[in-house]
Protein backbone atom coordinates (compact mmCIF):
# COMPACT_ATOMS: atom_id res chain seq x y z
CA UNK A 1 0.00 0.00 0.00
CA UNK A 2 2.84 2.39 0.84
CA UNK A 3 4.57 1.90 -2.54
CA UNK A 4 1.23 2.16 -4.33
CA UNK A 5 0.47 5.64 -3.02
CA UNK A 6 3.93 7.22 -2.99
CA UNK A 7 4.64 9.97 -5.56
CA UNK A 8 7.82 8.28 -6.73
CA UNK A 9 8.70 5.79 -9.46
CA UNK A 10 8.98 2.21 -8.17
CA UNK A 11 9.91 -0.57 -10.62
CA UNK A 12 10.91 -4.19 -10.04
CA UNK A 13 12.82 -5.93 -12.86
CA UNK A 14 13.89 -9.55 -13.20
CA UNK A 15 17.44 -10.46 -14.18
CA UNK A 16 16.65 -9.88 -17.88
CA UNK A 17 15.19 -6.42 -17.31
CA UNK A 18 11.55 -7.48 -17.65
CA UNK A 19 9.06 -5.49 -15.54
CA UNK A 20 7.57 -7.61 -12.71
CA UNK A 21 6.11 -4.74 -10.65
CA UNK A 22 5.46 -1.04 -11.30
CA UNK A 23 3.54 1.36 -9.07
CA UNK A 24 0.58 3.48 -10.30
CA UNK A 25 2.53 6.75 -10.14
CA UNK A 26 5.14 5.34 -12.55
CA UNK A 27 2.36 4.03 -14.83
CA UNK A 28 0.84 7.52 -15.08
CA UNK A 29 4.24 9.17 -15.51
CA UNK A 30 4.98 6.92 -18.49
CA UNK A 31 1.65 7.84 -20.06
CA UNK A 32 -0.20 4.56 -19.54
CA UNK A 33 -3.51 3.80 -17.83
CA UNK A 34 -3.21 0.28 -16.39
CA UNK A 35 -0.42 -1.64 -14.73
CA UNK A 36 -1.22 -4.63 -16.96
CA UNK A 37 -0.05 -2.66 -20.01
CA UNK A 38 3.50 -2.67 -18.64
CA UNK A 39 3.97 -5.96 -16.80
CA UNK A 40 6.05 -8.32 -18.92
CA UNK A 41 7.64 -5.59 -21.08
CA UNK A 42 11.41 -5.32 -21.19
CA UNK A 43 12.29 -2.01 -19.54
CA UNK A 44 15.34 -1.36 -21.69
CA UNK A 45 13.71 -2.17 -25.01
CA UNK A 46 10.70 0.12 -24.46
CA UNK A 47 11.64 3.01 -22.18
CA UNK A 48 15.31 3.80 -22.76
CA UNK A 49 16.60 6.17 -25.52
CA UNK A 50 17.78 4.09 -28.49
CA UNK A 51 21.38 5.31 -28.34
CA UNK A 52 21.68 4.26 -24.69
CA UNK A 53 19.99 0.83 -24.78
CA UNK A 54 23.12 -1.28 -25.27
CA UNK A 55 25.12 0.58 -22.63
CA UNK A 56 22.31 0.52 -20.07
CA UNK A 57 21.59 -3.21 -20.71
CA UNK A 58 25.25 -4.06 -20.28
CA UNK A 59 25.44 -2.07 -17.05
CA UNK A 60 22.33 -3.82 -15.73
CA UNK A 61 23.68 -7.29 -16.55
CA UNK A 62 26.93 -6.48 -14.74
CA UNK A 63 24.87 -5.38 -11.74
CA UNK A 64 22.95 -8.67 -11.79
CA UNK A 65 26.15 -10.69 -12.18
CA UNK A 66 28.15 -8.98 -9.42
CA UNK A 67 25.22 -8.23 -7.12
CA UNK A 68 26.42 -4.62 -6.81
CA UNK A 69 24.06 -1.66 -7.15
CA UNK A 70 24.65 1.76 -8.70
CA UNK A 71 22.89 4.38 -6.58
CA UNK A 72 22.01 8.01 -7.33
CA UNK A 73 22.08 7.34 -11.05
CA UNK A 74 20.51 10.12 -13.12
CA UNK A 75 19.14 9.03 -16.50
CA UNK A 76 16.51 9.71 -19.15
CA UNK A 77 13.47 7.56 -19.86
CA UNK A 78 11.01 7.77 -22.76
CA UNK A 79 7.25 8.00 -22.16
CA UNK A 80 4.49 6.58 -24.34
CA UNK A 81 4.06 10.02 -25.99
CA UNK A 82 7.75 10.22 -26.86
CA UNK A 83 8.44 12.85 -24.18
CA UNK A 84 11.56 12.37 -22.09
CA UNK A 85 11.73 12.42 -18.30
CA UNK A 86 14.84 12.69 -16.16
CA UNK A 87 14.83 10.34 -13.16
CA UNK A 88 17.22 10.16 -10.22
CA UNK A 89 17.46 6.45 -9.28
CA UNK A 90 18.40 4.42 -6.24
CA UNK A 91 18.69 0.65 -6.83
CA UNK A 92 18.44 -2.46 -4.66
CA UNK A 93 19.39 -6.06 -5.51
CA UNK A 94 16.62 -8.64 -4.88
CA UNK A 95 17.57 -12.17 -3.83
CA UNK A 96 15.44 -15.35 -3.82
CA UNK A 97 15.15 -17.74 -0.89
CA UNK A 98 18.37 -19.49 -1.93
CA UNK A 99 20.30 -16.23 -1.88
CA UNK A 100 20.59 -16.02 -5.65
CA UNK A 101 20.13 -12.65 -7.42
CA UNK A 102 16.54 -12.51 -8.63
CA UNK A 103 16.36 -8.98 -10.06
CA UNK A 104 16.35 -5.37 -8.91
CA UNK A 105 14.08 -2.83 -7.25
CA UNK A 106 14.60 0.70 -8.52
CA UNK A 107 13.18 3.77 -6.78
CA UNK A 108 13.33 7.07 -8.62
CA UNK A 109 12.20 10.67 -8.35
CA UNK A 110 11.18 12.80 -11.33
CA UNK A 111 13.64 15.71 -11.51
CA UNK A 112 12.79 16.77 -15.08
CA UNK A 113 11.56 20.25 -14.17
CA UNK A 114 14.53 21.01 -11.91
CA UNK A 115 17.01 19.78 -14.52
CA UNK A 116 15.40 21.80 -17.29
CA UNK A 117 15.46 24.94 -15.13
CA UNK A 118 19.10 24.29 -14.26
CA UNK A 119 19.99 23.82 -17.95
CA UNK A 120 18.10 26.98 -18.97
CA UNK A 121 19.95 29.05 -16.39
CA UNK A 122 23.34 27.69 -17.43
CA UNK A 123 22.57 28.06 -21.13
CA UNK A 124 21.58 31.67 -20.54
CA UNK A 125 24.68 32.21 -18.43
CA UNK A 126 26.87 30.67 -21.14
CA UNK A 127 25.19 32.87 -23.75
CA UNK A 128 25.83 35.99 -21.69
CA UNK A 129 29.41 34.99 -20.92
CA UNK A 130 30.13 34.80 -24.65
CA UNK A 131 29.36 38.52 -24.79
CA UNK A 132 31.47 39.44 -21.76
CA UNK A 133 34.27 40.83 -23.93
CA UNK A 134 33.22 44.30 -22.80
CA UNK A 135 35.25 43.66 -19.62
CA UNK A 136 38.29 43.64 -21.90
CA UNK A 137 37.20 46.88 -23.54
CA UNK A 138 34.94 45.51 -26.28
CA UNK A 139 31.67 47.38 -26.89
CA UNK A 140 28.63 45.97 -25.14
CA UNK A 141 26.31 44.26 -27.67
CA UNK A 142 23.17 46.17 -28.55
CA UNK A 143 20.87 43.32 -27.48
CA UNK A 144 22.31 43.33 -23.97
CA UNK A 145 21.84 47.09 -23.64
CA UNK A 146 18.08 46.52 -23.90
CA UNK A 147 18.05 43.89 -21.15
CA UNK A 148 19.22 43.52 -17.58
CA UNK A 149 23.01 43.35 -17.27
CA UNK A 150 24.55 40.50 -15.31
CA UNK A 151 25.63 36.86 -15.34
CA UNK A 152 25.07 35.89 -11.70
CA UNK A 153 22.76 32.99 -10.90
CA UNK A 154 20.54 35.37 -8.90
CA UNK A 155 19.81 37.72 -11.80
CA UNK A 156 19.60 34.95 -14.41
CA UNK A 157 16.96 33.18 -12.33
CA UNK A 158 14.84 36.34 -12.21
CA UNK A 159 15.30 36.91 -15.96
CA UNK A 160 14.12 33.34 -16.53
CA UNK A 161 11.02 33.92 -14.39
CA UNK A 162 10.23 37.17 -16.22
CA UNK A 163 10.50 35.51 -19.63
CA UNK A 164 8.47 32.55 -18.36
CA UNK A 165 5.49 34.75 -17.43
CA UNK A 166 5.83 37.11 -20.40
CA UNK A 167 3.91 34.85 -22.80
CA UNK A 168 0.93 34.67 -20.44
CA UNK A 169 -1.54 37.44 -19.67
CA UNK A 170 -1.15 37.05 -15.91
CA UNK A 171 -0.78 40.05 -13.61
CA UNK A 172 2.83 40.40 -12.44
CA UNK A 173 4.00 41.95 -9.17
CA UNK A 174 7.64 43.10 -9.23
CA UNK A 175 9.07 43.41 -5.73
CA UNK A 176 12.41 44.79 -4.69
CA UNK A 177 14.29 47.66 -3.10
CA UNK A 178 14.53 51.09 -4.65
CA UNK A 179 16.92 51.17 -7.58
CA UNK A 180 17.06 47.42 -8.41
CA UNK A 181 15.62 47.94 -11.90
CA UNK A 182 11.96 46.99 -11.59
CA UNK A 183 11.05 49.11 -14.62
CA UNK A 184 13.65 47.28 -16.72
CA UNK A 185 12.01 43.98 -15.83
CA UNK A 186 8.59 45.39 -16.71
CA UNK A 187 9.98 46.41 -20.10
CA UNK A 188 11.53 42.96 -20.56
CA UNK A 189 8.18 41.27 -19.86
CA UNK A 190 6.36 43.60 -22.25
CA UNK A 191 8.97 43.25 -24.99
CA UNK A 192 8.85 39.43 -24.93
CA UNK A 193 5.07 39.16 -24.49
CA UNK A 194 2.31 38.58 -27.02
CA UNK A 195 1.31 42.23 -26.46
CA UNK A 196 4.69 43.62 -27.47
CA UNK A 197 3.19 45.43 -30.50
CA UNK A 198 0.44 47.01 -28.38
CA UNK A 199 0.60 50.09 -26.10
CA UNK A 200 2.86 50.01 -23.05
CA UNK A 201 1.80 52.75 -20.63
CA UNK A 202 3.81 53.62 -17.52
CA UNK A 203 2.42 55.31 -14.42
CA UNK A 204 4.46 56.26 -11.34
CA UNK A 205 1.86 56.17 -8.57
CA UNK A 206 4.32 57.70 -6.09
CA UNK A 207 4.94 60.77 -8.24
CA UNK A 208 1.27 61.78 -8.55
CA UNK A 209 -0.57 63.86 -5.94
CA UNK A 210 -3.43 61.87 -4.40
CA UNK A 211 -6.07 64.21 -5.83
CA UNK A 212 -4.85 63.63 -9.40
CA UNK A 213 -4.37 59.86 -9.43
CA UNK A 214 -7.96 58.94 -10.31
CA UNK A 215 -8.01 61.38 -13.22
CA UNK A 216 -4.62 60.17 -14.42
CA UNK A 217 -5.59 56.48 -14.34
CA UNK A 218 -9.20 56.65 -15.50
CA UNK A 219 -9.64 60.03 -17.20
CA UNK A 220 -12.57 62.44 -16.86
CA UNK A 221 -15.68 63.59 -18.66
CA UNK A 222 -16.25 67.13 -19.91
CA UNK A 223 -17.48 69.31 -17.06
CA UNK A 224 -16.45 66.82 -14.35
CA UNK A 225 -14.67 69.64 -12.50
CA UNK A 226 -13.64 73.24 -13.03
CA UNK A 227 -11.33 73.41 -16.02
CA UNK A 228 -12.49 70.10 -17.53
CA UNK A 229 -13.34 71.67 -20.89
CA UNK A 230 -13.33 68.35 -22.74
CA UNK A 231 -13.28 64.63 -22.06
CA UNK A 232 -9.92 63.02 -21.46
CA UNK A 233 -8.86 59.38 -21.62
CA UNK A 234 -6.96 57.97 -18.66
CA UNK A 235 -3.95 55.68 -18.75
CA UNK A 236 -6.04 52.49 -18.63
CA UNK A 237 -7.93 53.50 -21.78
CA UNK A 238 -4.69 54.44 -23.51
CA UNK A 239 -3.29 51.01 -22.62
CA UNK A 240 -6.32 49.10 -23.96
CA UNK A 241 -5.14 45.92 -25.69
CA UNK A 242 -1.66 46.33 -24.24
CA UNK A 243 0.04 46.62 -20.87
CA UNK A 244 0.07 49.16 -18.06
CA UNK A 245 3.00 49.41 -15.66
CA UNK A 246 2.02 50.74 -12.23
CA UNK A 247 5.26 51.72 -10.52
CA UNK A 248 5.42 52.40 -6.75
CA UNK A 249 1.98 50.83 -6.35
CA UNK A 250 2.42 50.77 -2.56
CA UNK A 251 1.94 54.56 -2.64
CA UNK A 252 -1.60 54.23 -4.04
CA UNK A 253 -4.08 55.84 -1.59
CA UNK A 254 -6.60 53.53 0.08
CA UNK A 255 -9.50 55.45 -1.44
CA UNK A 256 -8.27 54.56 -4.95
CA UNK A 257 -7.62 50.88 -4.32
CA UNK A 258 -11.25 49.62 -4.79
CA UNK A 259 -11.39 51.19 -8.24
CA UNK A 260 -8.13 49.52 -9.26
CA UNK A 261 -9.43 46.22 -7.87
CA UNK A 262 -12.51 46.51 -10.06
CA UNK A 263 -10.37 46.98 -13.17
CA UNK A 264 -8.29 43.92 -12.29
CA UNK A 265 -11.37 41.79 -11.60
CA UNK A 266 -13.75 42.91 -14.35
CA UNK A 267 -11.74 45.12 -16.70
CA UNK A 268 -14.16 48.02 -16.24
CA UNK A 269 -14.38 51.51 -14.68
CA UNK A 270 -16.00 54.93 -15.08
CA UNK A 271 -14.21 58.17 -15.83
CA UNK A 272 -14.29 60.93 -13.24
CA UNK A 273 -17.70 62.57 -13.52
CA UNK A 274 -18.94 59.86 -15.89
CA UNK A 275 -21.83 57.41 -15.76
CA UNK A 276 -20.86 55.12 -18.65
CA UNK A 277 -18.97 51.93 -17.80
CA UNK A 278 -15.86 51.56 -19.93
CA UNK A 279 -14.41 48.09 -20.53
CA UNK A 280 -10.73 47.53 -21.31
CA UNK A 281 -8.40 44.61 -21.93
CA UNK A 282 -5.22 45.57 -20.13
CA UNK A 283 -2.46 43.48 -18.64
CA UNK A 284 -1.17 44.91 -15.36
CA UNK A 285 2.46 44.83 -14.25
CA UNK A 286 2.85 46.41 -10.82
CA UNK A 287 6.00 47.26 -8.89
CA UNK A 288 6.65 48.18 -5.29
CA UNK A 289 9.56 48.62 -2.90
CA UNK A 290 7.24 48.15 0.06
CA UNK A 291 6.40 44.94 1.91
CA UNK A 292 2.75 44.72 0.86
CA UNK A 293 2.09 41.86 3.28
CA UNK A 294 3.06 44.21 6.11
CA UNK A 295 1.06 47.05 4.55
CA UNK A 296 -2.02 44.78 4.49
CA UNK A 297 -1.57 43.83 8.17
CA UNK A 298 -1.25 47.49 9.14
CA UNK A 299 -4.35 48.49 7.17
CA UNK A 300 -2.65 50.60 4.52
CA UNK A 301 -3.30 48.22 1.64
CA UNK A 302 -6.41 46.17 0.84
CA UNK A 303 -5.92 42.43 1.20
CA UNK A 304 -8.23 41.62 -1.73
CA UNK A 305 -6.23 43.94 -4.01
CA UNK A 306 -2.97 42.39 -2.81
CA UNK A 307 -4.16 38.86 -3.59
CA UNK A 308 -5.36 39.99 -7.02
CA UNK A 309 -1.95 41.55 -7.76
CA UNK A 310 0.10 38.72 -6.27
CA UNK A 311 -0.67 36.25 -9.07
CA UNK A 312 2.95 35.97 -10.22
CA UNK A 313 5.35 37.76 -7.86
CA UNK A 314 8.95 38.29 -8.93
CA UNK A 315 11.46 39.49 -6.34
CA UNK A 316 14.41 41.30 -7.90
CA UNK A 317 17.61 40.82 -5.89
CA UNK A 318 19.48 43.83 -4.51
CA UNK A 319 22.92 44.56 -5.91
CA UNK A 320 24.62 43.40 -2.69
CA UNK A 321 23.23 39.90 -3.42
CA UNK A 322 24.91 39.72 -6.83
CA UNK A 323 28.22 41.50 -6.39
CA UNK A 324 29.83 39.34 -9.08
CA UNK A 325 27.83 41.43 -11.57
CA UNK A 326 29.43 44.71 -10.46
CA UNK A 327 32.44 44.60 -12.88
CA UNK A 328 30.22 44.07 -15.94
CA UNK A 329 27.83 46.78 -14.72
CA UNK A 330 30.76 49.16 -14.24
CA UNK A 331 31.90 48.59 -17.82
CA UNK A 332 28.36 49.00 -19.09
CA UNK A 333 27.81 52.34 -17.34
CA UNK A 334 31.29 53.59 -18.28
CA UNK A 335 30.49 52.98 -21.95
CA UNK A 336 27.08 54.67 -21.74
CA UNK A 337 28.11 57.69 -19.71
CA UNK A 338 31.33 58.23 -21.67
CA UNK A 339 29.37 58.49 -24.92
CA UNK A 340 26.84 60.78 -23.27
CA UNK A 341 29.50 63.24 -22.05
CA UNK A 342 31.91 62.94 -24.99
CA UNK A 343 34.71 61.24 -23.07
CA UNK A 344 36.72 58.04 -23.48
CA UNK A 345 38.26 55.85 -20.80
CA UNK A 346 40.68 52.97 -21.24
CA UNK A 347 40.96 51.67 -17.71
CA UNK A 348 39.72 51.68 -14.12
CA UNK A 349 42.01 50.71 -11.26
CA UNK A 350 41.67 47.32 -9.60
CA UNK A 351 41.48 48.97 -6.18
CA UNK A 352 38.50 51.09 -7.29
CA UNK A 353 36.67 48.00 -8.53
CA UNK A 354 37.37 46.26 -5.23
CA UNK A 355 36.03 49.29 -3.33
CA UNK A 356 32.86 49.20 -5.42
CA UNK A 357 32.45 45.47 -4.80
CA UNK A 358 32.99 45.87 -1.04
CA UNK A 359 30.26 48.50 -0.74
CA UNK A 360 26.74 47.36 0.21
CA UNK A 361 24.88 49.57 -2.33
CA UNK A 362 21.71 50.53 -0.44
CA UNK A 363 20.68 52.52 -3.55
CA UNK A 364 21.35 49.47 -5.78
CA UNK A 365 21.85 49.78 -9.57
CA UNK A 366 20.63 53.38 -9.64
CA UNK A 367 23.24 54.40 -7.08
CA UNK A 368 26.02 52.60 -8.97
CA UNK A 369 24.97 54.33 -12.19
CA UNK A 370 25.13 57.74 -10.50
CA UNK A 371 28.54 56.99 -8.98
CA UNK A 372 29.96 56.01 -12.36
CA UNK A 373 28.47 59.07 -14.07
CA UNK A 374 30.01 61.38 -11.45
CA UNK A 375 33.36 59.62 -11.96
CA UNK A 376 33.09 60.06 -15.74
CA UNK A 377 32.41 63.78 -15.28
CA UNK A 378 35.20 64.37 -12.75
CA UNK A 379 38.03 62.16 -14.10
CA UNK A 380 40.44 64.33 -16.14
CA UNK A 381 42.22 61.66 -18.22
CA UNK A 382 41.55 58.26 -19.76
CA UNK A 383 41.73 56.43 -16.43
CA UNK A 384 38.46 56.51 -14.52
CA UNK A 385 38.92 57.45 -10.88
CA UNK A 386 36.23 56.80 -8.29
CA UNK A 387 35.75 59.32 -5.49
CA UNK A 388 35.00 57.23 -2.40
CA UNK A 389 32.92 60.03 -0.93
CA UNK A 390 30.53 59.66 -3.84
CA UNK A 391 29.57 56.16 -2.74
CA UNK A 392 28.66 57.01 0.81
CA UNK A 393 32.10 56.40 2.32
CA UNK A 394 33.54 58.68 4.95
CA UNK A 395 37.27 59.38 5.21
CA UNK A 396 37.71 56.67 7.84
CA UNK A 397 36.23 54.09 5.45
CA UNK A 398 32.92 53.66 7.25
CA UNK A 399 29.80 53.38 5.14
CA UNK A 400 27.28 56.17 5.38
CA UNK A 401 23.63 56.14 4.31
CA UNK A 402 23.68 56.37 0.53
CA UNK A 403 19.93 56.80 0.33
CA UNK A 404 20.03 60.03 2.29
CA UNK A 405 23.01 61.27 0.27
CA UNK A 406 21.14 60.52 -2.98
CA UNK A 407 18.12 62.45 -1.77
CA UNK A 408 20.41 65.30 -0.77
CA UNK A 409 21.93 65.35 -4.27
CA UNK A 410 18.47 65.30 -5.85
CA UNK A 411 17.29 68.10 -3.56
CA UNK A 412 20.32 70.25 -4.34
CA UNK A 413 19.84 69.72 -8.08
CA UNK A 414 16.13 70.64 -7.99
CA UNK A 415 16.89 73.72 -5.85
CA UNK A 416 19.54 74.86 -8.33
CA UNK A 417 17.16 74.50 -11.28
CA UNK A 418 14.35 76.29 -9.41
CA UNK A 419 16.64 79.18 -8.63
CA UNK A 420 17.78 79.38 -12.27
CA UNK A 421 14.11 79.41 -13.34
CA UNK A 422 13.34 82.03 -10.66
CA UNK A 423 11.04 79.50 -8.98
CA UNK A 424 8.78 79.30 -12.02
CA UNK A 425 7.52 75.69 -12.33
CA UNK A 426 5.19 75.76 -15.35
CA UNK A 427 5.63 77.19 -18.82
CA UNK A 428 8.47 77.87 -21.19
CA UNK A 429 11.88 77.47 -19.48
CA UNK A 430 10.12 76.66 -16.24
CA UNK A 431 11.81 74.23 -13.83
CA UNK A 432 9.54 71.36 -14.90
CA UNK A 433 10.56 71.76 -18.54
CA UNK A 434 14.26 71.98 -17.68
CA UNK A 435 14.02 68.85 -15.53
CA UNK A 436 11.87 67.05 -18.14
CA UNK A 437 9.21 66.39 -15.51
CA UNK A 438 5.48 66.90 -15.34
CA UNK A 439 4.78 70.02 -13.22
CA UNK A 440 2.64 67.99 -10.79
CA UNK A 441 5.43 65.40 -10.49
CA UNK A 442 7.91 68.18 -9.68
CA UNK A 443 5.58 69.65 -7.04
CA UNK A 444 5.22 66.21 -5.47
CA UNK A 445 9.00 65.69 -5.37
CA UNK A 446 9.44 69.16 -3.84
CA UNK A 447 6.95 68.24 -1.12
CA UNK A 448 8.70 64.91 -0.40
CA UNK A 449 12.14 66.55 -0.30
CA UNK A 450 10.84 69.45 1.84
CA UNK A 451 11.70 72.10 -0.77
CA UNK A 452 9.95 75.43 -0.13
CA UNK A 453 10.58 78.88 -1.54
CA UNK A 454 11.76 81.34 1.03
CA UNK A 455 9.98 84.68 1.21
CA UNK A 456 13.02 86.61 -0.08
CA UNK A 457 13.57 84.32 -3.08
CA UNK A 458 12.74 85.97 -6.43
CA UNK A 459 9.39 85.01 -7.93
Amino acid sequence: MLLTNMQIVVIQLDTEGVIRYINPFAVNLLGFTHVAELIGKNWFDHFIPALEVSVRKSRFKQMMKKGETINHLKSEIICKTGDKKIINWSNLIIYNDEGIVNGSLSIGSDITEQENSYLQIHELKAELEKENLQLKGEPIPEWMQRDIIGTSAAILYVIQKAKQVAAANATVLLEGETGVGKELFAELIQRTSLRSHMPFVKVNCGALPAELIEDELFGHEKGAFTGALQSRKGRFELANGGTIFLDELGELPLIMQPKLLRVLQNGEFERVGGQQTIKVDVRVIAATNRDLTKEVKEGRFRDDLFYRLNVFPITIPPLRSRKEDIPILIRYFINRKSKKHGKEFENISKSDIEHLQDYEWPGNIRELKNVIERAVLSSPNNILKIDNSSIGMSENGLFQSSLSSMEHIEKEHILKVLQEAQWRINGDRGAAEILAMHPNTLRNRMKKLNIFRKSKEPR
